[in-house]
């Protein structure tokens, strides 16, 4: 029987099982945009999936901007790259491509730090770093809009060391509870927390979040753009 005379269903059933057995139909999966700021560590590239056994390999279309090595990004300078996720074809597997865009944003320090070649680096700051549960947080003295004062934990190097993150209110809560930061040369006022504020049905309000007051440990939400102080803890 020729394929002319097989049932419709039948046929339409074969075409595919033939394109599949030829590495028709391949499909890859999505390569989302990745964005960095000057001064990252190396990352790792996540591959996108694909019903391809085939390895990737990569390649930055801008390799002044940042170079690829095996699936390891080292982020050079800021500017805009595509890097191409590529698969060879091999027996019926056909070849495939994905591409994404690289952004590295420019390392911008924030006051009280500093730039020092390709790192922000805090000023000194009066008072005392403060250990409490393997937490070490450094003085409170300065203020700032929220999205400052978070960009600012996570850039600079304070004290000699990175990892900076804001701290959630209820650290912040505990912080102030504990009594350990009592004489340590902090201003204890309004300090800005990670979290972010929720209405009475608890879903969360757009650019609000908790403040922590250290004097008293009280919670008070605040406008993302209005001054409090900022605290960073690793």
């Amino acid at each position: 029987m020729s394929l002319a005379n097989l049932p419709k269903w039948i046929l339409v059933l074969f075409l595919i099982m033939a394109a599949t057995a030829c590495g028709g139909g391949l499909t890859i999966g999505i390569f989302p945009p990745i964005s960095k700021i000057k001064g990252d560590p190396p990352f790792v590239l996540v591959a996108p999936s694909s019903r391809s056994p085939v390895a990737f390999t990569f390649v930055s279309s801008n390799p002044m901007v940042a170079s690829v090595d095996g699936n390891i990004v080292t982020v050079l300078q800021a500017g805009i790259t595509t890097i191409v996720a590529q698969q060879a074809a091999s027996g019926t597997w056909s070849a495939t491509t994905a591409s994404t865009l690289l952004t590295v944003a420019s390392l911008n320090c924030l006051a009280p730090a500093t730039r020092q070649g390709s790192v922000c680096v805090a000023q000194p700051i009066s008072g005392n770093l403060i250990v409490r549960s393997g937490r070490t947080w450094m003085p409170v003295r300065h203020i700032d809009s929220w999205a400052n004062a978070r960009a600012y934990c996570s850039t600079t190097v304070i004290n000699g060391q990175s990892g900076w993150r804001q701290p959630g209110a209820f650290e912040l809560v505990d912080l102030q509870g504990s009594g350990l930061i009592s004489g340590q040369g902090w201003i204890l006022a309004k300090t800005w927390s990670s979290t972010a504020s929720v209405d009475s049905s608890k879903v969360v309000i757009k650019d609000i979040h908790d403040t922590v007051d250290l004097a008293t440990g009280s919670t008070v939400t605040q406008s993302d753009v209005a001054g409090s102080y900022v605290a960073c803890v690793r």
